[in-house]
């Protein structure tokens, strides 16, 4: 799925050159079906744990260097999971304090807790996370939720399986793929031999401003349907910090 916020071909002997030795009897070798059996196994996750890493080349380098964190997720609802709970820390170009934030929603409220000015912003309207708590959800995958979680992926305009790698124990697919929309950047997406869920996703910017950036994620410890404790999605204040139904405060430049 690719989303502007937040000629189909195969050549197996091509393939076969580029996996070379770790390409396996059983491999795919279609990037179509790939894509497919991704979909598939997608469209049966309900419930999502992880954890994940964002990393940045080129002009994102400016905004954010790296973060990382978990995040639980369930639903979903106008482009987003209906419930979710996101603990990250993110390190910031020129900072050398680490800034930590837990963001997120039970359906009914929203909140995003700032660790460093021990504040906690809870209110009904998604718009107290502020713009920071909208750059946190891009830094996740939201495939994992979506209803049409790779179709832009299948109809894109070109494939390839461009290789084998292993990320975090998990042998993946490496498939490029090339959108329709001229304007969105070409993503190479990490889909494990196992369960075709997806282990990262390398977005690649050729153009403009952006041109030579990209912006990395990459999962591990990923759980699929977990038990949900019943308040799980709730904020809950920590002993010290003082709560506020104003809007978090924005962190990045263009805030």
């Amino acid at each position: 799925m690719n989303r502007p916020h937040w000629m189909i071909w195969s050549l197996p002997f091509v393939v076969a050159l580029v996996q070379g030795s770790c390409a396996k009897a059983d491999d795919l070798t279609d990037p179509i079906e790939i894509l497919k059996r991704a979909d598939a196994a997608a469209r049966r996750v309900k419930t999502v744990q992880y954890d994940v890493v964002v990393e940045t080349t080129g002009a994102f380098r400016t905004q954010i260097e790296r973060a990382e964190g978990t995040f639980l997720g369930t639903g979903y609802v106008d482009g987003f999971p209906e419930k979710y709970r996101v603990d990250f820390t993110l390190t910031m170009p020129g900072s050398p304090i680490p800034i930590k934030l837990s963001l997120g929603t039970d359906n009914e409220k929203f909140f995003l807790v700032d660790h460093q000015s021990k504040t906690a912003h809870e209110d009904m309207y998604v718009g107290v996370q502020g713009p920071t708590g909208r750059g946190v959800m891009q830094g996740l995958l939201g495939e994992f939720h979506h209803p049409t979680p790779f179709d832009d992926e299948i109809n894109g305009r070109s494939h390839e399986l461009i290789g084998s790698e292993e990320i975090h124990g998990e042998d993946c697919y490496k498939v490029h793929v090339i959108y329709i929309r001229e304007d969105s950047p070409d993503v190479i997406w990490y889909f494990s031999k196992k369960d075709y869920l997806p282990r990262r996703r390398v977005d690649l910017h050729t153009r403009g401003e952006m041109a030579n950036s990209r912006l990395i994620r990459t999962v591990k410890n990923l759980v699929v349907n977990p038990k949900l404790a019943p308040d799980c999605f709730k904020l809950k204040v920590p002993p010290g910090y003082a709560k506020t139904d104003e809007p978090a405060p924005g962190l990045f430049e263009e805030e």
